[in-house]
């Protein structure tokens, strides 16, 4: 999980010189830069950038103490966030472009949450299912599946034979 909200401190182990690293961000929402409008209401940004079986997420954490993220800069469930992280000076990392999923208000904080998950994954692909399968190849469920999701197949399966199956997709 990478996480912006403080100055990050750095020293350098030859000259004992303690440089200290300004974390920044970039924030596209539906495309159009946002970074410079919403910057001096971030309280904080967080991705997580997950290995296995879940979606990288996003959180943007906002001080909403006008009133502005509940009226007319409140964003929509499914609009796209596109984050960029790292250090002032230094190349940006592409953390990926989000959907958003859930919009937290706070109250009497004043602090609107929005969350995201990888926009890479769609929502029919992290559902699970389950389709039973006779008298095929291990090949030919496999290419099923990526037809399903839009996905293209890659590399070589062998011709596995499967007379019954019920794999959970």
């Amino acid at each position: 999980m990478a996480e912006i909200n403080s100055t990050a401190q750095v020293t350098s182990a030859l000259t004992g010189v303690s440089d200290v690293l300004t974390p920044v961000f970039t924030l596209w929402y539906l495309q159009k830069n946002i970074t410079s409008d919403i910057a001096p209401y971030v309280t904080r940004v967080t991705w997580s950038d997950n290995i296995k079986n879940e979606s990288d997420t996003i959180e943007v954490e906002l001080d909403d103490t006008d009133g502005r993220w509940l009226d007319k800069w409140y964003p929509g469930k499914g609009d796209t966030l596109t984050l960029k992280m790292g250090y002032q000076g230094e190349k940006l990392l592409s953390c990926g472009t989000f959907s958003i999923d859930e919009i937290e208000v706070s109250s009497p904080a004043s602090v609107v949450s929005i969350r995201g998950v990888a926009t890479s994954v769609n929502s029919a692909l992290r559902t699970k299912t389950s389709r039973g399968f006779e008298n095929t190849t291990l090949a030919a469920v496999a290419g099923r599946i990526a037809r399903k999701h839009r996905l293209k197949l890659v590399g070589s399966i062998e011709s596995i034979r499967i007379d019954r199956g019920d794999p959970v997709c």
